[in-house]
């Protein structure tokens, strides 16, 4: 384990490198983030790759706990795993929330592709696991079978929003309030967890939801960063 900038210095990747450049900028903002945050410099605890260059996992130590970030060059994933659980809002983690009108087009585009050809009977029939189906030049096949499961969570898309999450779109979509006309819907993008799973802490690993002290999201560099600051300058909550 080494601090950051002596790490930088030993694993450097050749001039030559397309992403010589992002690479240095990757470092030099993990920097500069601990100059902002008021802590130390980070160590770094893990590694990974991306575009066939070797990448730090820098972990920053703070009072109430450690965050771990990584950068692919795409986006950011950040982990943290913290003493006590950050006061939180589905909004500052996942930005602004889904309406229910969304989640009606989501529906609409999964039933034109996964299930445009099946009827309101057979989706009621859980003997029937799949329809006979139509190529784009009229003939006829009979396509593979769908998981009872999944058929069960897809008549239940009006209650629950599992099958967006397991059968459609990667990631978790989590629902503030009673799904219907008034909820709002807020998507937790796939963290890539290559290094980062080396260094937290397995219960760490699985995206945020109200009441978590330990979670790992995707999300941009500025976000990163302002996530970081308000868990930051939290203080633990008072003890009786």
């Amino acid at each position: 384990m080494n601090e950051l900038n002596d790490w930088v210095v030993m694993h450097t990747p050749s001039k030559e490198m397309y992403y010589y450049n992002s690479f240095h900028a990757q470092v030099k903002r993990f920097a500069e983030i601990a100059e902002e945050l008021g802590v130390a410099m980070p160590a770094v605890v893990a590694t990974h790759a991306s575009k066939s260059v070797l990448l730090p996992v820098p972990s920053y130590n703070c009072p109430n706990g450690f965050i771990l970030l990584r950068s692919n060059f795409h986006d950011i994933n950040m982990c943290v795993v913290w003493r006590f659980p950050p006061s939180l809002t589905l909004e500052q983690v996942y930005g602004e929330g889904r309406d229910w009108d969304w989640y009606l087009g989501e529906i609409e585009k999964c039933a034109g592709y996964s299930w445009k050809e099946w009827s309101e009977e057979e989706l009621a029939d859980p003997r029937i696991l799949r329809v006979e189906s139509t190529r784009f030049d009229g003939s006829k096949y009979w396509p593979q079978p769908k998981r009872p499961e999944e058929k069960d969570r897809w008549n239940a898309r009006l209650t629950s929003p599992e099958w967006h999450e397991r059968d459609w779109s990667s990631g978790d979509l989590f629902v503030d309030g009673e799904m219907g006309p008034d909820a709002k819907f807020y998507h937790a993008e796939r963290a890539f967890l290559q290094g980062i799973s080396d260094a937290a802490p397995s219960y760490a690993l699985d995206p945020w939801k109200p009441g978590k002290q330990a979670f790992t999201i995707a999300c941009s560099w500025e976000h990163a960063f302002q996530l970081m600051q308000n868990i930051v300058a939290q203080k633990p909550p008072e003890t009786s």
